[in-house]
């Protein structure tokens, strides 16, 4: 019986490495190249899963959900998870707006330990969405002055 592949879109180096040897264990995990294509790589390599993550600044978060909505109109579409550090999309609701919004079936906020982290990956292929929220990351002013 073979893994199931999962696509890690990940930039922060530190997090990708993190996220490979954790799921590493449960799934064949790819991961792109510097300046390869999602789009390309979910159709080259047909993967199962997708975890996206949503990078820092507006324009590049905008970039990442409209990549998102592409691989849903995909004829097989990969089951797909976005992952956001600081937790931009606000609460369940909102996040699930967007969620409806690109057909993502999960919405990760935050760091979470490795049994939330599988429970998310598995609930990725109930019938959504799942909206977990983990320990929120803060920016360096907040950590400096203390403030949420």
């Amino acid at each position: 019986m073979s893994r199931p592949s999962l696509l890690l879109v990940e930039p922060h180096p530190h997090t990708r490495l993190d996220r490979v040897a954790r799921l590493g264990a449960r799934f064949t995990v790819h991961t792109l190249a510097p300046g390869e294509e999602p789009v390309r790589r979910v159709r080259r390599d047909r993967v199962d899963l997708v975890l996206l993550a949503l990078p820092r600044g507006t324009a590049a978060m905008e970039a990442a959900l409209r990549t998102a909505r592409v691989l849903k109109t995909d004829r097989r579409p990969p089951r797909l998870g976005l992952t956001d550090r600081w937790g931009r999309l606000g609460d369940a609701a909102a996040a699930g707006a967007v969620l409806a919004r690109i057909g993502a079936e999960g919405y990760l906020a935050g760091r979470v330990a490795d049994a939330a982290l599988f429970d998310f990956l598995a609930a990725l292929a109930g019938p959504g969405p799942t909206i977990v929220q983990g320990q929120l990351e803060r920016g360096l002013l907040a950590r400096v002055f203390g403030r949420s």
